[in-house]
């Protein structure tokens, strides 16, 4: 049985662009991207693949892509109704066997694959996206960062009356989340997690005056405290010290000062003058 982290969604920044004009239409495309993710980092068993693969066949789904319906065809198998399908898609080993083996053969064992992985995330998320839909994006999407963030959190978002300041806290999490990515630390700049907080790699895009607003020193600010409060981010700066913060959710503040004193040029030299008055 496949075990992931279904409390989590894994997404690109660039789900959340158009969050403030259209909140409903945002945090979908953030489910949707989920999914396409979902079924990329955590491949199902290549016969359970088939079994999908077999079960939309003979249902007649149009969920499944014209060119793994002409593989069934190809295949030829005898499928025996009643028997080797139900509504979680099981079959029985041998007719599994038999396709799974054809498939092997053939040049659609990623297709396969693919399609069995999204129908399995399209379950686990609970969504109506057809699988086609899923694909395009999955081939039309741009570089960028990934963030992960509770599912409870975009859920939560979705299902509720969110204020613009919590589409705003959201959104600056998952800019921090995607600076982060697996790293212990990230040195940031103020700049950075605005830009990706409205879904953009580049600093120099021509943001709208709504989102030049959270762009001033205090927006940004009451922002990053808000995540230094209440979501387990640990940021750390000191004026004259570095250029920037560092950025942490394993490190305490303590760990990121020695950081910041240690990849400073002026401050070792001033330690090691202390070092050599001393003796």
């Amino acid at each position: 049985m496949l075990k992931v982290k279904s409390d989590y969604i894994i997404f690109p920044i660039i789900a959340l662009r158009g969050m403030l004009d259209d909140k409903a239409a945002a945090l979908k495309r953030i489910i949707d991207f989920g999914a396409v993710n979902l079924a990329k980092s955590y491949p199902l068993p290549f016969e359970d693949c088939c079994g999908w693969v077999l079960y939309h066949y003979e249902n007649n789904s149009k969920a499944l892509p014209n060119d793994i319906r002409v593989l069934v065809s190809d295949w030829g198998g005898q499928i025996d109704d009643g028997v080797l399908f139900d509504s979680k898609a099981n079959i029985s080993i041998e007719y599994h066997k038999g396709f799974a083996d054809f498939v092997l053969k053939s040049d659609y064992q990623e297709e396969v694959l693919l399609f069995g992985g999204l129908m399995y995330a399209k379950k686990k998320f609970g969504i109506s996206t057809d699988v086609k839909t899923l694909i395009r994006l999955m081939y039309a999407q741009e570089k960028s960062a990934n963030a992960m963030v509770k599912m409870s959190s975009v859920m939560n978002l979705l299902q509720t009356d969110a204020t613009e300041n919590d589409l705003i806290t959201f959104c600056g999490f998952a800019a921090v989340k995607s600076l982060l990515g697996k790293k212990s630390y990230v040195k940031a700049a103020k700049a950075q997690i605005h830009s990706r907080m409205f879904g953009f790699m580049s600093l120099h895009r021509p943001f709208t005056e709504r989102q030049m607003h959270y762009a001033k020193r205090w927006q940004i600010d009451k922002l990053l405290f808000t995540l230094e409060e209440s979501f387990g981010i640990r940021i750390y700066s000191k004026k004259g010290l570095m250029r920037g913060m560092l950025i942490s959710t394993k490190l305490d503040y303590p760990q990121l000062k020695k950081i910041a004193e240690e990849s400073n040029l002026k401050y070792r030299m001033n330690q090691l003058k202390k070092l050599k008055h001393r003796e």
